[in-house]
């Protein structure tokens, strides 16, 4: 009996051991200043987010200057185009009033000229200056209006692969 109440006692001592490490290891991990850490990561936050919204501002500045030389460089294009087509400009006097607003008129007319713009699609009967991939010649035969079956056959593929390319694009 009195081996067994040793016995035990000395198990109570090692667990109470065990417990007593356990607690110093999570009282290391608790950081010692919650507010200095919590301070810390505002500040990286702040400051992130600061530089990203400069980064933003400038992209922005970029932009319209693209945009606005892309527009000029749209609209004259445009006129010069219209102009070879049907000849001299209309007089000003028909056009409404464009001294009010004259950004919204060339986003308007650069809107106009590629309001139905369509990708070209590849021609399969010339070679290709560029490889064009399985998925664009499937598309453009089938624009052609080929069977699936013959889309098979020209391109040398299953027909199964033709149905499942034409389905997952449409």
């Amino acid at each position: 009996m009195f081996y067994l109440l040793m016995v035990s006692l000395f198990l109570h001592l090692i667990s109470f051991f065990a417990l007593l490490v356990l607690y110093k290891r999570q009282e290391a991990y608790r950081p010692e200043n919650d507010n200095k850490n919590i301070k810390e990561m505002e500040d990286m936050l702040l400051s992130y987010t600061t530089e990203m919204k400069d980064n933003n501002e400038r992209l922005i500045r970029r932009l319209k200057e693209e945009k606005a030389s892309y527009i000029k460089s749209g609209i004259n294009s445009a006129e010069e185009e219209t102009e070879k087509q049907t000849g001299p400009p209309a007089p000003k006097e028909n056009l409404p009033d464009s001294t009010q607003h004259p950004e919204t008129n060339k986003e308007q007319a650069l809107y106009d000229k590629y309001e139905n713009y369509e990708p070209p699609l590849p021609d399969l009967e010339k070679p290709p200056l560029v490889e064009t991939t399985l998925r664009s010649q499937v598309l453009a035969l089938k624009e052609k209006g080929y069977s699936e079956n013959e889309i098979a056959q020209q391109l040398k593929i299953g027909a199964g692969e033709v149905e499942l390319l034409i389905k997952f694009y449409q």
